[in-house]
């Protein structure tokens, strides 16, 4: 069962699906539909993962648009692999080119996470690494290496910054 979406939400995120539209009546239904639930959240996890500390999510902290995001895969999944409504156009698809493009926002900063109450979800910049050479003269390759010298502000400001 997924953290993000359990079975317990197939009947209001599909509803007709499972025989009875219960997760008790249809046991098969409801297996179909948790597994593609952990399959989305796994694609979800390994997306956002490289911005965001996923252990921190608990059942109780999970961020809406995830959880949105988790039950618009699952869904087109499930309609994809049980032909379930195999007369109609699968209008999920669209929920689903949707997740997918959200989700390539995510991951490139343009749309940040946040919890229920609107904050924002720390990211785990803390764990990049973080550098830049900017306004220093490059050391290498601009000519004979027998002349290649630290630029005299990049040493001052290293000075500057392990004493004080």
């Amino acid at each position: 069962m997924g953290l993000y979406v359990t079975t317990t939400a197939i009947s209001l995120i599909l509803p007709g699906f499972l025989k009875g539209n219960t997760t008790t009546s249809d046991t098969e239904g409801t297996n179909i539909f948790a597994r593609q639930i952990e399959n989305a959240e796994s694609k979800v996890n390994a997306i956002i993962a490289s911005r965001y500390d996923i252990t921190r999510f608990t059942s109780g902290s999970i961020p809406p648009l995830l959880r949105k995001l988790t039950e618009d895969i699952a869904v087109y999944n499930v309609i994809r692999l049980t032909g379930y409504r195999s007369d109609d156009r699968n209008e999920y698809l669209d929920d689903y080119k949707r997740a997918e493009e959200t989700l390539e926002k995510i991951i490139k900063g343009q749309i940040n996470l946040t919890y229920t109450d609107g904050s924002a979800v720390p990211t785990i910049a803390t764990s990049r690494f973080i550098s830049s050479t900017r306004n220093y003269t490059p050391i290498t390759g601009l000519d004979d290496p027998i002349n290649w010298q630290r630029d005299p502000d990049e040493i001052n400001d290293q000075k500057s910054k392990r004493s004080g």
